[in-house]
């Protein structure tokens, strides 16, 4: 990144679209603003400022990193209704709450699509904190009721009709949202699909834009603006069709994958979503879901897959490199945080073995030292290191 992006756009000036309150379409001017100026990495203790330099880089500013003009003021704004988004929010039933709130941002952009032939780059949506808080896993609110559903069972099933005019909006709309999510994000991305709306959509929370943590409200210290920076900037880079880094110096044949894992927010079995992410020598990559399940294991911070679950993600990758190569990699190089045990390297084993590969694994165990050592003098004896 030091010499521009791996797969620059010539001189360019992005046209953003942004949906939003008129508060937080604010925000996001001021967060361009701020994303468009060199940001250090450093942190401030005690009223003692040092820098993070080695463990997260300075931001220098996006267009000194992309060659790229990101304009304070967007190519389209779309003002909501502050008096109709309070009255979605204090929907009861939280299903309906979100498919209300998922409707208002999504009728602007169709409509939009539909009587302008202006063309974007990019949809900014500014989510307010409050839906964010309201449209998540576990929020508050009541579910359809069960007589709802077996209504629309049975009218499904042809064994009930209602069987007037007036009463056909209401179908239309059980149809709609039976069967969809009460997490706000994804049902923007399922609905934007269903809706044919190919202009890419970042969905981001105002309180992101303001630099400060969405879930506490705390201020982020410099080094965290500057990572927060990196990676919005390189989100939106992507959602322009160009890959902006790749990884340096990778041979042919060979592939690496990282090992991720979440614990689930609100889940009461610390159930723990596993993930991999493979990166290629074309600086082309993919990112793969694996199983939920208890990997959590008795040291702190510490995860580890079954032989099974192992399998199936590293299949995953195999799969995907012979799906794009029509080979499998001559290497795999897998990293981790937590060394691997006997059960998960055999499931890594046993997902080449079952597809005759003879691709090569290597364990990589990825740890934070501190490069700096000190050392004493010791018993009167010259110190022969330093």
């Amino acid at each position: 990144m030091l010499f521009g992006p791996h797969k620059p756009l010539h001189p360019y000036s992005l046209r953003i679209g942004v949906v939003g309150t008129a508060e937080g379409i604010t925000d996001y001017s001021e967060f361009v603003s701020q994303i468009n100026k060199p940001i250090l990495s450093t942190q401030t203790k005690y009223s003692k400022t040092k820098s993070l330099e080695r463990k997260r880089p300075s931001f220098p500013g996006f267009e000194a990193v992309f060659n790229v003009k990101w304009p304070t003021v967007p190519e389209v704004t779309i003002t909501l209704d502050k008096m109709e988004l309070q009255e979605s929010l204090a929907n009861k039933n939280k299903i309906l709450r979100t498919n209300g709130l998922v409707d208002m941002f999504l009728s602007k952009i169709v409509e939009f699509h539909k009587k302008e032939d202006k063309k974007l780059d990019v949809w900014f949506l500014v989510i307010p904190i409050q839906i964010y808080n309201v449209c998540k896993p576990g929020s508050w609110g009541r579910d359809i009721s069960k007589g709802t559903q077996q209504y629309a069972e049975r009218r499904d099933a042809g064994q009930i009709s209602l069987g007037f005019e007036e009463y056909a909006d209401y179908d239309d709309m059980l149809s709609r949202i039976l069967d969809t999510a009460t997490d706000f994000h994804h049902l923007m991305k399922a609905r934007l699909i269903q809706e044919g709306i190919k202009t890419p959509v970042q969905l981001i929370v105002d309180r992101t834009l303001r630099f400060r943590n969405k879930d506490t409200n705390i201020k982020y210290d410099e080094y965290l603006k500057a990572n927060l920076a990196w990676t919005q900037s390189t989100t939106l880079y992507y959602k322009l069709g160009r890959l902006p880094w790749k990884l340096g110096d990778i041979r042919e044949g060979v592939c690496y994958i990282g090992l991720v894992f979440k614990k689930l927010p609100n889940d009461k079995k610390r159930n723990v979503c596993s993930a991999a992410q493979m990166f290629l020598h074309d600086g082309d990559g993919s990112v793969f879901r694996g199983n939920i399940g208890l990997w959590e294991s008795e040291k702190p911070y510490e995860f580890h897959l079954d032989a099974i679950a192992a399998e199936e993600l590293i299949g995953m990758a195999l799969d995907d490199y012979r799906q794009k190569w029509n080979k499998y990699p001559a290497e795999l190089f897998i990293h981790s945080k937590t060394s691997f045990n006997d059960t998960e390297w055999n499931g890594f084993l046993e997902a080449a073995k079952k597809r005759n590969a003879t691709t090569n694994l290597v364990g990589i165990l990825i740890k934070d030292l501190n490069e700096l050592k000190l050392y004493r003098q010791a018993g009167g004896r010259k110190a022969t290191t330093g």
